[in-house]
């Protein structure tokens, strides 16, 4: 019993009871209109009317006051403060009843009477006031009575007022004791009630409780049967030695068993007898948290015989338990996963091995570089004792195919090759392939729950596989046939396309870095002299002195090509204007101090240099050759034997730089179908009759002017054109003979068609012209091929060749220009 919760109760009990006693109060106050009635006959009536309507309007109101009160909650009492408004109406209830026995006190043939009225009213008052059950009620309507009478004695004097104040006093205190027996009388009831209501009230709440908890217990027996038959898993029950005390149906579609089976059997006659040890161990010495153990992965007999691997939960049981069940395990079949894992180790051992025994470098890198694998290739090429976990930088110092940059692997397109160095004690090169490692995983098809998990563990699989093939071997293999195919066979020189090669390379190199390099063109000055004079040999002899004289005269590094008879190019590295026309006047000097003699005569030599510098501001390999070519030419137009530097202000070079615009005019010519073919007829002098055409050609602009071929035809062969001009002029010469060329044939006609140095030698060209043969089904007979004595000499085993293959074929050679040069009977067999 709480004792605050006791005192509320004990209040509130004593002020309800209190309620029915201030009706009775209030009642008797209303009934004193008898005594108005009795005073009236000594005294006026109208005031003491007004009196009993001030006694009963306050007493009255104050009684309805507490039957509105008593509808309110116990809870919600201010009972402190009810408690001081009662008594504040016991001492107003006294005060008013004052007036009554002072009025007749002064009433002169009344004093007897007042004695007995007072008298007995006092003691009806005072049983009235005594049967209150408020401490203090008592006092607080005596006292005023008490007051007004001792004091009146006093001022009066009156022996009779003093004696009826004494007997209130004793009447009062005698009356007080009595009403503190009586309220221990009422208190001893009301407890008695407030202990039989609680008790009522904790039976029905233990009741009520003992219903919940039983409907609890119902509810958690059929959630826990639902769970165990619905489960996955297997869920036992064990006793204190182990044995099953329950299990559920899940192990009839796991180990094949029916329950009621397993009952009182012991788990250890199910697992295998290779793990049995195992599992005592985990039982014995497992770790425990929070009574949950975990015993492993384990194999147990199914009941066709053959074994299940189960994951087991084993959590222990309070010994209190009445139940007799000490262990509840829960076992999971993980047969599946074994044999995935399984599968994994045997597929991951295999790749393993095939991976060692390969002879590619295979290695597995997260996606910062670091080695997550390396088979032992990869291990082999490496210094490091250990790959796992080093970045491949360290691990192998790759770099590009030029040794310049570090490879990075991140930005090699995905399964394409590329050539990368290591370079260690001698270089080695590799092809080298890049694979992703999951960056476009397909997650569409897999399942909701699951797409989110995947998609947040995609970046753990990210990285890179690189496999490296060694091809050191085929790259010096390559090297060395790129060397002779890109080196001229008569100088040793590179040769035009090497050179050309490596100019583009060099192009790719300065937009990317930056630097300042030099291209110069070197063209031999009364070349043609020597080669009319002396012959071909003393013409090849002079080339390879002139090429050797090159290649001293420049730096280290620096590169001389041969671009074909007698022009060579130099490329300066690394050099500015002023340091690019110094080297260039030294090399021109080493070339004039040549003292070529043949056959006891001597020639002089010289050579004219054009130089173009070759920056970022560059736009293409070809506008630089223009320039160069261009510089050299205004050497050449200057008397030769000189350095030109081509600038953007200077006018020579500018002049001839626009003939470099010829490129752009001839190929949209050829495109156009703006080259226009003419038949030359050739007249026999002697019988003056004319069986053979010469075919020429001319231009016609885009203002639709003619254009002489003396114009564009150097600028043709110069830059490279003249192999698409022939295969053109050739073309439409077939296409417009093809369908009269019987009546040409039989008339004996000869078409003749010019073929240029650029032409004669080359395969493709020769391919070609036996393509336009057949499909125009053109007899060769008809066709005569004429050459310049100077484009077969630029390279007699090539010109050789091809000139031997069109003959074969059928058709005419004649020379052009032959006589034209003292040589040309010398060169006549």
């Amino acid at each position: 019993m709480h004792a605050p919760e006791y005192s509320h109760w004990m209040k509130a009990s004593l002020y309800r009871a209190n309620a029915v006693l201030v009706g009775a109060d209030a009642l008797m106050q209303v009934s004193s209109i008898l005594v108005v009635l009795v005073l009236s006959l000594y005294t006026p009536l109208q005031p003491h009317l007004l009196w009993w309507s001030v006694v009963s309007v306050t007493s009255v109101g104050y009684y309805l006051l507490l039957r509105h009160r008593l509808k309110s909650s116990d809870a919600s009492w201010p009972l402190q403060r009810w408690y001081r408004e009662y008594l504040i109406y016991r001492v107003l209830i006294g005060c008013l009843w004052v007036w009554p026995l002072l009025t007749l006190y002064f009433e002169p043939d009344s004093r007897s009477l007042f004695v007995v009225v007072g008298s007995v009213y006092a003691f009806v008052v005072l049983i009235i006031a005594l049967i209150n059950l408020i401490n203090g009620t008592l006092l607080a309507t005596t006292a005023p009575m008490a007051i007004a009478v001792f004091a009146l004695a006093g001022v009066m004097g009156s022996v009779e007022l003093a004696i009826l104040g004494v007997g209130f006093v004793v009447l009062g205190l005698l009356l007080i004791r009595f009403s503190l027996f009586m309220r221990q009388i009422v208190k001893r009831y009301i407890r008695l009630d407030y202990q039989r209501e609680i008790a009522s009230l904790e039976l029905r709440d233990k009741t009520h409780q003992e219903k919940l908890l039983a409907k609890t217990l119902k509810h958690d027996k059929e959630r826990l049967e639902l769970l165990a038959e619905n489960s996955t898993d297997i869920i036992a029950m064990h006793a204190s030695n182990g044995d099953y005390l329950y299990v559920n149906e899940v192990v009839t579609e796991i180990l094949g068993y029916e329950p009621d089976e397993m009952l009182r059997t012991s788990p250890t006659g199910y697992v295998h007898s290779d793990d049995k040890e195992r599992v005592l161990h985990a039982r014995r010495h497992g770790a425990s948290k929070g009574g949950r153990r975990h015993l492993g992965e384990f194999r147990m007999r199914h009941k066709q015989g053959h074994y299940i691997w189960l994951e087991v939960f084993e959590r222990r049981l309070p010994k209190k338990a009445r139940s007799g069940i000490r262990t509840v395990t829960v076992s999971r079949d993980v047969n599946a996963r074994h044999k995935e894992a399984v599968a994994i180790a045997t597929q991951r051992q295999t790749l393993e091995t095939s991976l060692s025994s390969i002879r590619d470098a295979v290695l597995t890198l997260d996606e910062g570089g670091k080695v997550l694998y390396a088979n032992d290739a990869a291990k082999a090429l490496s210094a490091a004792p250990a790959l796992m976990g080093l970045d491949i930088r360290l691990a192998l110092p790759l770099k590009d195919e030029y040794g310049e940059r570090d490879f990075l692997w991140s930005a090699v397109p995905v399964n394409q090759m590329q050539i990368v160095t290591l370079i260690d004690e001698d270089t080695n090169y590799f092809e080298v392939s890049v694979h992703r490692l999951q960056t476009d995983t397909e997650l569409s098809e897999a399942s909701p729950e699951w797409s989110d998990e995947l998609q947040q563990q995609r970046m753990l699989a990210q990285g890179y596989v690189l496999v490296l093939r060694n091809v050191t071997h085929r790259r010096r293999l390559e090297q060395q046939l790129r060397q002779r195919a890109y080196t001229d066979a008569l100088t040793g020189a590179m040769n035009r396309a090497a050179f050309e090669e490596r100019l583009q390379a060099l192009a790719a190199r300065v937009k990317r870095s930056g630097g300042s390099h030099a291209l110069a063109f070197v063209d031999l000055d009364q070349f043609k002299i020597v080669n009319d004079t002396a012959g071909h040999h003393a013409g090849d002899a002079l080339l390879k002195t002139i090429a050797a004289t090159l290649r001293n005269s420049v730096r280290e590094g620096d590169i001389v090509a041969r671009l074909g008879g007698d022009e060579f190019a130099l490329l300066l590295g690394d050099c500015v204007v002023t340091d690019a026309r110094h080297r260039c006047q030294q090399v021109c000097d080493a070339v004039n101090a040549i003292n070529f003699s043949w056959e006891t005569r001597q020639y002089p030599v010289s050579a004219s240099f054009g130089v173009a510098m070759f920056d970022k501001q560059v736009d293409s390999v070809e506008t630089l050759m223009g320039r160069a070519d261009a510089a050299c030419y205004v050497v050449k137009d200057q008397g030769r034997n000189g350095v030109h530097m081509w600038t953007e202000d200077n006018v020579d070079s500018g002049r001839q730089f626009t003939d470099m615009n010829w490129v752009s005019r001839l190929q949209s010519a050829l495109n156009e179908q703006r080259i226009l073919i003419f038949g030359q007829q050739i007249w026999d002098l002697s019988d003056r009759t004319g069986y053979h055409l010469e075919v020429l050609i001319s231009l016609r602009d885009t203002d639709g002017s003619l254009i002489s071929p003396v114009e564009f035809i150097p600028a043709a062969e110069r830059y490279g054109l003249m192999p698409s001009i022939d295969h053109y002029v050739m073309e439409a010469v077939f296409k417009h003979i093809g369908p009269i060329q019987d009546q040409l044939l039989e008339a004996g006609y000869r078409i003749a068609i010019n073929l240029s140095g650029h032409t004669i030698g080359s395969e493709a060209a020769l391919n070609e012209i036996r393509k336009l043969f057949h499909r125009y089904s053109i007899a060769p007979s008809l066709i005569c091929f004429e050459i310049t004595e100077t484009a077969a000499l630029q390279n007699m085993a090539d010109a050789q060749r091809f000139l031997m293959a069109l003959k074969k074929l059928g058709c005419q050679l004649a020379l052009d220009d032959f006589g034209t040069g003292f040589s040309s009977f010398s060169y006549l067999k």
